[in-house]
């Protein structure tokens, strides 16, 4: 868990540049599992604390997966543990369960 902490994922572009691309429809959900390479376009915070993990623009890769790996984990607290589940604001709970969040689309990263 405490590996989440050590590399922060790639900032690709600044929250404002990500937060332009969303407002031209340039956003695609993905399953969180499927957000190592893609640049996010949403901030991705647990709560609680509160604190972001994942900002607009930023990217998570394999040195970074920790941090994924986490976000993971405390989705599936709430699977296992119905009343313990975490608020992760910028992912979604889908109704298979899995939780989905928002990414540029592909041809946006220039």
């Amino acid at each position: 868990m405490y590996r989440a902490f050590e590399v922060l994922p790639t900032m690709v572009m600044t929250p404002y540049a990500a937060f332009q691309k969303e407002l031209h429809g340039m956003t695609e959900e993905v399953y969180l599992d499927e957000m190592v390479g893609r640049i996010n376009a949403n901030m991705i915070l647990p709560y609680p604390p509160g604190v972001p993990l994942v900002m607009p623009g930023e990217m998570i890769t394999e040195e970074s997966r920790p941090v994924l790996e986490f976000l993971q984990m405390l989705c599936e607290i709430g699977a296992h543990y119905p009343g313990f589940e975490t608020d992760i604001h910028g992912a979604y709970r889908q109704a298979d369960g899995r939780y989905t969040v928002k990414v540029l689309k592909e041809e946006s990263k220039k």
